[in-house]
């Protein structure tokens, strides 16, 4: 009785691998192409930011954020890829609280209506000429991430007031992750549901 949650959980986290062409091709496993661009707040209620401010040392930088994304994916999998052996035919899995385990804090992430604000004054990084990554668990669909590529910023002021805490963001093996913090994943990591379970 015991296979059929390790069997559940590698159908679960499989990647789907095949050959074409030069290397290792991985079947698509995003939710749709020009996937409309989410986040979401600590409530779990989903919006679409427009903008990104960077809060720096230096000053504030900008850059809009597109409207879609044509490299949004389902993160709703058990995380294989650190698994001994068989770990790198696996998608390492980039939910939003994955984020806080594989990457350095860089700041609290807030909003202002349509603008997302990181506040990394004290991190002491540099976060321009990074890829960019939005990360948030969403109602009915789990963990969705959205990989934007390099954003194109510029200066620009602090904007007014007090914003609303969403989330916060990480240095994630060389990208800018912002990783929103409602709602919990739909799917927990590998190892607490083995842990839980055996």
């Amino acid at each position: 009785m015991r296979l059929v949650p390790i069997a559940l959980a590698c159908l679960l986290a499989l990647p789907a691998v095949a050959r074409d062409g030069e290397g290792p091709v991985r079947f698509d496993d995003r939710p749709t192409v020009g996937h409309p661009l989410r986040f979401t707040d600590l409530a779990g209620n989903v919006y679409h930011p427009e903008w990104l401010v960077l809060l720096t040392p230096a000053g504030a930088l900008a850059a809009p954020l597109p409207d879609t994304s044509d490299d949004a994916r389902s993160e709703e999998r058990i995380d294989l890829s650190g698994l001994p052996l068989i770990g790198d035919l696996f998608y390492r899995r980039l939910a939003a609280g994955d984020a806080a385990l594989q990457g350095m804090l860089l700041g609290p992430l807030s909003r202002f209506g349509v603008t997302l604000v990181l506040d990394a004054r004290t991190s002491g990084a540099s976060l321009t000429g990074r890829d960019v990554v939005l990360t948030a668990n969403f109602p009915g669909e789990g963990a969705i991430s959205y990989r934007l590529g390099r954003l194109r910023f510029a200066p620009a002021e602090r904007p007014p007031g007090t914003g609303v805490k969403v989330g916060a963001g990480y240095l994630v093996r060389g990208a800018l992750v912002l990783a929103g913090e409602g709602r919990e994943p739909l799917i927990d990591d590998w190892r607490r549901f083995f842990e839980d379970n055996f």
